[in-house]
């Protein structure tokens, strides 16, 4: 029997994105599922489903933050957040590349996340990913060298746009069988859905996104 693949949508500016890390690799293996990391740029969703990040909203910020320091200490989770936030989150997330990783994806993704959301290095740094690199055991100036090339940084663009075509609009995003479920609070619902109870039907589903409107916001498209 093929084993079913899991899609988890991330970036590093995302602390629900790290929450949601620190419980997936072991959610995986429980359901017998094939996770494929895809690193893809935050602001690159915003800009072309014409949104605003959590951070740029204040009283959201706040929230956020203190919404995931609840959930860490209820869930037994090392966190602090990198010493800047919002930053530039390009450099980590072509260091996740497939093309730049290769089969050290995932221990570069753990080092990453670690090393920002739990340790606090400034994670849009060379020098501080390098050397979290290297305490991780991978070869950090390498992996820095090979996310520096044209060939990654096409390939984090054609990620986000992969990630657009999806239907992925914010992160963090899993998607396994063309399903999105977006949010660290989702697992409950993923397990429902591999397991094929409690989802909706299909008759609810064209209810619900074909019945009529009667009032868009000025000047917003509808979606």
């Amino acid at each position: 029997m093929t084993q079913r693949k899991l899609a988890f949508y991330f970036d590093y500016l995302s602390p629900y994105a790290y929450l949601c890390w620190a419980r997936l690799p072991q959610f995986c293996i429980e359901l017998d599922l094939d996770l494929q990391l895809r690193p893809v740029l935050f602001p690159g969703l915003l800009n072309h489903w014409g949104q605003l990040g959590p951070a740029e909203i204040p009283p959201k910020r706040a929230f956020v933050f203190r919404d995931c320091a609840r959930f860490a200490a209820t869930h037994g989770i090392d966190l602090v957040g990198p010493a800047t936030h919002p930053f530039r989150p390009l450099l980590p997330l072509r260091l996740s590349l497939p093309v730049v990783a290769g089969d050290k994806q995932a221990d570069v993704v753990a080092a990453i996340f670690t090393a920002g959301w739990a340790e606090g290095i400034e994670l849009s740094s060379a020098d501080a990913l390098e050397e979290c690199l290297d305490r991780a055991g991978l070869p950090g100036a390498s992996l820095i060298a090979a996310a520096s090339t044209d060939i990654a940084k096409t390939a984090l663009r054609e990620a986000t746009h992969e990630a657009v075509e999806t239907g992925v609009f914010g992160v963090p995003t899993m998607v396994i069988d063309g399903e999105l479920f977006w949010g660290n609070d989702q697992f409950p619902y993923l397990r429902d859905f591999v397991s094929g109870q409690n989802q909706p039907s299909d008759k609810y589903m064209e209810h619900a996104l074909n019945r009529p409107r009667s009032a868009d916001r000025p000047g917003k498209r509808p979606c």
